[in-house]
């Protein structure tokens, strides 16, 4: 419905009374590095035109461009890396805070001035780790089988963070892309102002940030800058400068963030960007194919492996876009219902960077020559193929991706007592701590049995446990797909119906799969109708649908490791201090 859509978007703001105020506050604050001190009065008065579509008036033409130099004044640089002259496609009408009506194409811009990476730091920190691998095993859900009927099993491959870090860590590339359009006004921007000077507190001299802010157009408001004292001093200042005004360009903050990798001259071991929003796109028809193509562009430029973390605040933000691009990315979708959860949202992100072991997993499941016939029926993977990646391990977790076994009915002798080797993994992987790649391989051993061997198959509960994980995201999955239909009564079945398997499953007790019944039903109150749906129901179960399927941890100390908590206890104390 346009009409909603245009309730949810920011609205452009008029201009302010005074036209000079205008030229300087958006044109100067928060983009150059000089910022003299000027007298309003010394400004000659301008009054900006529109511009119509795809058309660039000259730049002596400018209506609203200061066409004297002002007393005092030196002359700016002959080229600022933020500049633009030129309007991208689906520039809106004319916005008076784009300042003086510059747009300049995305591939013009050079963002080569990153601060170099520390050659050397202090002995502490530079302790080598003691040991950082991963272990990988395979399970079955079941101690043995007897092959005289058809029988699905579920089992999954688990691979396991081992080891210890001593005092170390992996250097972080960050850049926080976050939107300061209008809506953000107020208690919003001041939350996310403060949660990026916890940020900061939390870096160290072998991290880099920058920060891009995006209301009608984007603007790079640091290059990527070491985090030692004197670089949090300069973000720290940055930060205190930000205001909320204009309207949303998503994509102009995404490509301005992208491009900030893409020309780095040094590369740290982990790469991320941190997207944040409150509204929707001014332009919300094509957003998510433009957000695709600057993915697709700078996916061959930017140097390394990478993850883009979005975060939606409040009800109104555009949920299928951020939680798309936070798939493509290969990061999470955290959804931040209300001002109180942007601290573990925004900790359960910074303390997965932190502690990221191994990255860049791919995995190969294959079935093996065996006497028995069986097939691979189903894998819960990110593509529903046996080749597939899984997301970066952190320091003390597992992740454990199920895939389900079809045995067929075969005649054996009646005793029968042997292992088969059904399914082999191959599992590759890069180590954060050296850059080092490995490649390791494990086997699915299974034991069959004939009718004569009386023994009782024992149920391995952590394999269903994880099984029930994997069909819970995958049914929230269909319900949103019927919710985004309007389907809301056979979406709301469909969980009542999961919710009742796990109710009656054999690890119904488990802390785990209480918490899964929890979020079904959860799911069906966020389907209660299209208000439930549209007002935060559809951007929670994106979110969650994500989180079990990762096993990352979102909204919630759900999968939560030792790092995170920590982060996330120093968060609380730090925005309590800061809001007195």
């Amino acid at each position: 419905n346009p009409s909603n859509q245009s309730n949810q978007m920011d609205i452009e703001e008029p201009l302010p009374q005074d036209p000079n105020q205008a030229s300087i506050s958006f044109g100067f604050v928060n983009q150059f590095p000089y910022q003299p001190q000027i007298q309003p009065s010394t400004i000659p008065q301008v009054i900006p035109q529109p511009s119509p579509f795809n058309q660039v008036p000259p730049s002596s033409s400018f209506s609203n461009q200061i066409t004297q130099p002002i007393p005092n004044q030196m002359p700016p640089p002959p080229f600022f890396p933020n500049q633009i002259t030129q309007p991208f496609l689906n520039q809106m009408p004319f916005d008076p805070f784009i300042g003086l009506d510059r747009i300049q194409p995305i591939e013009e811009l050079n963002f080569h001035d990153d601060q170099p990476l520390p050659a050397n730091t202090p002995k502490e920190e530079t302790k080598a780790p003691i040991f950082q691998d991963i272990k990988i095993s395979l399970k079955s859900a079941t101690s043995h089988i007897k092959p005289d009927q058809v029988l699905e099993v579920p089992n999954c491959l688990e691979l396991e963070a081992v080891g210890e870090s001593g005092n170390s860590r992996s250097g972080i590339d960050l850049v926080a892309v976050i939107d300061n359009s209008g809506s953000m006004n107020g208690e919003k921007i001041q939350l996310l102002k403060i949660t990026l000077e916890f940020m900061v507190t939390q870096l160290n001299q072998n991290d880099r940030v920058s920060i891009v802010s995006f209301n009608s157009h984007a603007s790079r408001l640091c290059p990527l800058t070491v985090m030692d004292e004197a670089g949090k001093v300069k973000l720290t200042k940055i930060i205190s400068g930000i205001t909320a005004h204009g309207g949303t360009n998503t994509e102009h903050g995404l490509n301005y963030g992208l491009k900030v990798l893409a020309d780095r001259r040094a590369i740290n071991s982990i790469t991320s960007v941190m997207l944040m929003s409150d509204g929707i796109d001014n332009n919300p028809q094509t957003i998510l194919q433009r957000s695709q193509a600057a993915l697709e562009t700078y996916s061959g430029e930017i140097r390394s492996s990478f993850t883009i973390h979005t975060f939606g605040y409040g009800t109104d933000h555009d949920a299928v876009l951020l939680s798309k691009i936070a798939e493509l990315g290969s990061g999470g979708f955290y959804y931040v219902e209300s001002n109180d959860s942007i601290a573990m949202a925004f900790a359960n992100c910074l303390g997965e960077l932190m502690s990221i072991v191994a990255d860049e997993i791919q995995v190969n499941l294959n079935l093996e020559p065996c006497n028995y016939p069986v097939e691979l029926s189903k894998i819960y993977s990110v593509n529903g193929d046996c080749n597939f990646r899984v997301q970066a391990l952190i320091s003390g977790s597992k992740k454990q991706s199920v895939f389900m076994l079809k045995y067929h009915p075969t005649n054996i002798d009646s005793k029968t007592n042997e292992l088969i080797q059904p399914v082999k993994a191959s599992v590759t992987y890069q180590l954060m701590s050296s850059g080092e790649k490995k490649t390791k391989e494990c086997f699915l051993q299974v034991k069959v049995v004939g009718p004569e061997i009386h023994e009782e198959a024992q149920i391995n509960q952590e394999v269903m446990v994880q099984f029930y994980r994997s069909k819970t995201a995958q049914t929230l999955k269909q319900a949103s797909q019927l919710g985004n239909n309007n389907n809301f009564e056979e979406a709301k079945n469909l969980l009542s119906r999961s919710a009742n398997e796990l109710k009656n499953s054999i690890v119904a007790g488990d802390e785990a799969v209480k918490m899964l019944i929890q979020d079904l039903e959860k799911g069906i109150q966020s389907l209660e109708n299209k208000q439930t749906w549209q007002r935060g129901g559809q951007a929670w179960v994106s979110s969650n649908i994500q989180g079990h399927f990762e096993q990352r941890s979102v909204s919630s100390n759900v999968y939560q490791n030792p790092i995170q908590q920590q982060v996330y206890a120093s968060s609380i104390d730090f925005m309590n201090l800061r809001k007195g």
